[in-house]
């Protein structure tokens, strides 16, 4: 019988045909998959990333803030090298002091004598004082009975027909120490500490001593200079900024180091937490900040042109081409020049950072605090190795942090290398010292 052409043509694929079919629609579920699969990894990588420049710009956020700050109500930058009890030198000063690269073992503490929290060892503890967030109050030098040896009166109305919001003072358990500034000279000042507080909006009066009555004694507060009248006054405050290790379970259960940019409020000068309270030592605010490293920029007599006189507002006329801010390219030059803190080679009892050679009665000024933070994505990716931290080649350094050496060696190794990091700086241009 023969074959009918029609029915032929309603038979279907033959099973080759549905084979070769199968084949390319398995093909082009698979490409699908691929690049579905290579999106998805890259949102989750540009997620983590935009989280950790998130983080980055949280910590640098207050960290300027406070240390723009710094030395505001007549607090000094002076500075001295402490050896005591530490294991490396540390640069103390009044508004602005620096503990460079803290190892294990006691410098390490954020607060010393307490054993918690520490910081990450090969990173730095950055303190700042100084009236940071709240008023200056100014006082009425010609009136006698605002000042005493034991009290201190704040008015809401004064002379010259201003006026000044004194809600700060009458906050409960208020206990700061009082910063006060002469009205006679900027360069004076005292601090007391605050007994018992009254008042009302119109007018408070603090009970204040110049014997520190903490043990031990606050070295700040030292007997009251003869004559002395403040013509400003307002609450000293201290924050200590560092990098907190903690550690967390990834996702595979392994035990994996989660740090954090914390800041510590303290009793100003001491060791003791503000309000006497734990609580106060460790404020976490940034995830996955490994690293804080910060360099001091001084008005020093190294010479970057060799025309014998000292860079940066060193000659006779603050006009010469030697006014130049600089700084070496390598951590080799970067010993000599400007900056305190960004060589492994810089010594902070070095004259340079205390005296000028060129005009001896003009002291060394300490002209910016830059502030650097490393932060790094909250996962591995088993697919990615970081570069180096520093692009100079032969050397791996964040201001003088080694990475090359212990213990910031622990960030290079394979492990490691599989998060992505990021380099946050900033210049500070200190605006009260």
């Amino acid at each position: 019988m023969p074959s009918n052409p029609q029915n032929s043509r309603q038979a279907g694929f033959s099973l080759i045909e549905l084979l070769i079919g199968m084949l390319i629609a398995v093909e082009i579920l698979v490409a699908a998959l691929t690049i579905f699969d290579v999106h998805n990894r890259m949102a989750r990588v540009q997620l983590q990333i935009t989280d950790m420049q998130q983080s980055l710009r949280v910590a640098q956020y207050d960290m300027v803030r406070t240390t723009r700050m710094a030395g505001r109500g007549g607090l000094p930058a002076e500075f001295r090298v402490d050896n005591d009890d530490i294991s490396v030198p540390w640069l103390r000063g009044l508004a602005v002091e620096v503990r460079d690269n803290v190892l294990e073992g006691g410098d390490d503490q954020v607060a010393l004598g307490i054993d918690e929290p520490v910081a990450q060892p090969g990173t730095d503890i950055l303190t700042v004082r100084g009236c940071l967030s709240g008023l200056l109050f100014q006082m009425d030098p010609t009136d006698p009975t605002d000042f005493t040896a034991t009290t201190l009166t704040i008015n809401r109305d004064l002379p010259n027909g201003r006026s000044q919001d004194l809600a700060q003072l009458l906050e409960p358990g208020f206990s700061s120490p009082m910063l006060l500034q002469s009205s006679v000279s900027r360069g004076q000042y005292v601090v007391a500490e605050v007994a018992s507080v009254a008042g009302n909006a119109t007018s408070v009066v603090l009970t204040i001593t110049f014997a520190s009555t903490l043990s031990p004694p606050n070295p700040l507060v030292v007997a009251l200079p003869a004559g002395f009248v403040p013509g400003f006054a307002c609450a000293l405050e201290e924050y200590r900024y560092y990098v907190r290790p903690t550690n967390i379970a990834d996702a595979n259960g392994d035990i994996q180091l989660s740090p954090k940019l914390a800041r510590a409020r303290m009793i100003p000068g001491t060791e003791l937490p503000h309000d006497e309270d734990d609580a106060n030592l460790s404020l976490d605010l940034a995830d996955e900040i490994f690293d804080l490293q910060v360099a001091l920029g001084f008005d020093t007599d190294y010479d970057s042109a060799g025309s014998g006189v000292g860079s940066f507002d060193d000659d006779v006329d603050s006009l010469g081409v030697d006014d130049v801010f600089y700084e070496g390219v390598d951590d080799d030059a970067r010993s000599t020049d400007d900056w305190l803190g960004n060589s492994s080679s810089d010594n902070p009892a070095a004259t340079q950072y205390r005296v000028n050679a060129a005009i001896a009665a003009r002291p060394v000024r300490l002209y910016y605090v830059r502030i650097s933070t490393l932060g790094r994505t909250a996962r591995r990716d088993a697919k990615y190795a970081a570069p180096d931290f520093d692009p100079v080649a032969g050397e791996d350094f964040i201001e003088n942090n080694n990475y090359d050496a212990d213990p910031a060696s622990y960030f290079k190794t394979p492990e490691n290398r599989q998060f992505r990091h990021r380099l946050l700086r900033t210049v500070v241009d200190l605006r009260n010292i």
